[in-house]
């Protein structure tokens, strides 16, 4: 998982995980799940989206929030949140296989041809430009090219 996508479940908004998990939310607070709560203890805050609770000091933020609640370390609270936001998370590619079952060695000259000249096709220019927000110049100068796999993936 790289920075990009762990900034997108820290942005996910605090109070809506805290639902998800099953916390009743009122008024940017509820009871704290973390010790025997009566009166709502756990506070959140939108603006910073964090969660402080008044009595026995937990506090974080989303993926804290879900370490804690679920008991998870920080890969599998991560994947758990991804799952429930809908957040894509990258996967590294797996390596080719031969007959033998041993990995392809990497062949630079068969994807030659679309570095050549390099083509973006309109979801990877929506990708670049607006979600991470490269500039052109860069874009070209790293000759970054789009194009589908035999499965079809982009």
């Amino acid at each position: 998982m790289d920075k990009f996508e762990l900034q997108k479940l820290r942005e996910l908004p605090i109070e809506g995980v805290a639902e998800r998990l099953g916390m009743s939310v009122s008024r940017h607070k509820c009871l704290c799940p973390f010790h025997n709560d009566r009166h709502p203890s756990l506070s959140f805050s939108v603006k910073k989206n964090m969660y402080r609770c008044f009595v026995c000091g937990a506090r974080g933020g989303t993926i804290d929030l879900v370490m804690k609640y679920l008991n998870k370390d920080f890969k599998e609270a991560c994947r758990w949140l991804a799952n429930e936001a809908g957040v894509t998370v990258f996967r590294p590619p797996q390596p080719l296989l031969t007959q033998e079952g041993k990995a392809k060695p990497f062949d630079p000259q068969r994807y030659e041809r679309y570095f050549e000249r390099p083509w973006l096709n309109e979801e990877a220019r929506k990708f670049l430009y607006e979600e991470r927000r490269i500039d052109p110049r860069v874009v070209r100068w790293c000759r970054l090219t789009s194009w589908k796999d035999r499965q079809g993936v982009p």
